[in-house]
């Protein structure tokens, strides 16, 4: 998975307890939680686009010797001010990881960080699978890992929980490499040899016969077709403005105002939406525009976690059907 790529790139960094690591606040929860109650972690904002300031990173430096920094391609759009993020880092001795669990098949993506980190089952129609770029001269990881039948076995209980539309987190792959290597610091200060779950048949075979280029244009003409229906009523604002050449979008995020209620239709209509993410109040609390878009972003999907049905049943709910003040 993505989360055991960020734990090698963790360890092969070193950083541990005592070390202080820079992060922005708008990221999984339980990363987040799992790397304070480690390490000495400074927050830092994002804009209402998502986008990193540069600035904002070095007020956030200032007096401050940082080991780590993560930045994050939010939903598959590349930061546009990486290259300067990156030279902020050169200057002051600080290890840049770029999170590109979203942005698996965007041009470019994973060519900034000293290393990168990659979810293959976020934009790829497989089970799982994560993957660690490195991008300096030095000796790679060397992970351990399970038996591949353990890998097996769990993609097939995915696989059969999603046809019977079962949500639970209950013998997930997460749930077991959470008790297995206790997250990240924890992997990268004490379990260095530790064993982590190999990419399993499943997805190796799933991914040799699937067509990115398909793929990235199907995101892509999905996105559009979000980008239209947002344009028809203004209860959905889009994050984006645009879509650039050579993005693979995740989805289509939208600012709602009163999202609960739009979670609560759709999921009555048998449509669940998906929030990124929900953010813990005392994590970041100076991360003010962060904490806004965690209380207002909903993410619509795009191909394939949507069949063309679904995809117009949703989007009459959010044209027609839906309104703010439903509950």
């Amino acid at each position: 998975m993505g989360r055991d790529a960020l734990t090698l790139a963790v360890s092969h960094l070193n950083v541990g307890p005592g070390d202080r690591v820079l992060l922005p606040v708008y990221t999984c929860q339980e990363v987040l939680k799992s790397f304070v109650s480690h390490m000495d972690v400074v927050f830092y904002d994002v804009r209402p686009d998502l986008t990193i300031d540069p600035d904002e990173i070095r007020r956030k430096l200032n007096g401050r010797r940082v080991k780590m920094m993560l930045i994050t391609n939010y939903f598959g759009f590349l930061q546009p001010h990486r290259n300067e993020l990156k030279a902020i880092c050169e200057q002051h001795d600080i290890a840049l990881i770029e999170d590109c669990a979203h942005s698996l098949l965007t041009q470019g993506s994973g060519e900034t960080g000293d290393l990168s980190t990659y979810s293959f089952r976020k934009i790829l129609p497989v089970p799982d699978g994560g993957g660690l770029r490195v991008n300096y001269e030095v000796k790679p990881p060397a992970p351990q890992f399970y038996p591949r039948v353990y890998s097996d076995s769990l993609s097939v209980l995915a696989i059969v929980k999603s046809m019977l539309h079962v949500r639970t987190s209950m013998l997930s792959r997460a749930r077991i490499t959470s008790h297995t290597g206790k997250l990240l610091p924890d992997a990268a200060s004490q379990k260095k040899n530790g064993r982590i779950l190999p990419l399993s048949h499943l997805a190796r075979k799933g991914m040799a016969e699937l067509s990115f280029p398909e793929i990235i244009e199907r995101r892509r003409d999905e996105f559009r077709f979000w980008w239209d229906i947002s344009s028809k009523t203004e209860s959905l604002v889009p994050v984006f403005n645009d879509l650039p050449p050579g993005v693979c979008p995740l989805g289509f995020p939208v600012r709602v105002k009163n999202r609960a209620s739009l979670e609560s239709y759709a999921r009555r209509q048998g449509i669940p939406l998906s929030v990124h993410w929900r953010l813990d109040p005392a994590l970041g609390s100076d991360c003010r525009t962060s904490h806004e878009l965690s209380r207002e972003i909903l993410t619509l999907p795009l191909y394939p976690e949507l069949g063309p049905k679904e995809r117009e049943v949703l989007a009459g709910i959010v044209t027609r059907e839906w309104r703010p003040e439903h509950v």
